[in-house]
């Protein structure tokens, strides 16, 4: 689960840090209050492209940070690629203004695996994406019932 979220220097972005609860988060907002930019930053840390492009202007470099309680499920796969055994888990990641990115030192990942452990720590939903029988519908309890 996502804990904490800490972004600087990303696009429009000067300092947000954003904290989370169990259970279900949404974003919102009306049009281009930036809640896309959140999006692509948290999609950036977990292995996503990015370049200088995403730098504030003017900042030498954007960080990006999150923390996520670890789900039983992950921690043989984080003992496999090398981490400690931990509860939860801090992935950093600096981009500079000149497109230069790199991860926490202190991790030892190829970039394989980085997407890996992104896509086992995060979900990404969009709303086309969803579907009477997608488990968002199930979880909010909506019923799409055919009339007839």
């Amino acid at each position: 689960m996502l804990v904490q979220l800490a972004i600087r220097d990303i696009v429009l972005i000067d300092r947000l840090e954003l904290g989370f609860r169990e259970g279900l988060s949404v974003l919102t907002g009306e049009t281009g209050a930036g809640k896309s930019i959140l999006l692509d930053a948290l999609q950036l840390l977990l292995g996503g492209r990015g370049d200088a492009a995403v730098v504030r202007e003017g900042a030498a470099r954007a960080e990006l940070s999150a923390e996520f309680d670890l789900p039983a499920v992950l921690k043989p796969w984080l003992e496999e690629a090398g981490f400690d055994e931990q509860d939860s888990l801090l992935l950093r990641r600096v981009i500079d203004a000149q497109g230069g990115t790199r991860l926490d030192p202190d991790y030892v990942l190829t970039s394989d695996e980085f997407d890996e452990l992104g896509r086992l720590l995060v979900k990404f939903v969009k709303m086309v994406d969803a579907s009477p029988e997608h488990p968002l519908a199930t979880f909010a309890g909506v019923s799409f019932a055919a009339s007839a």
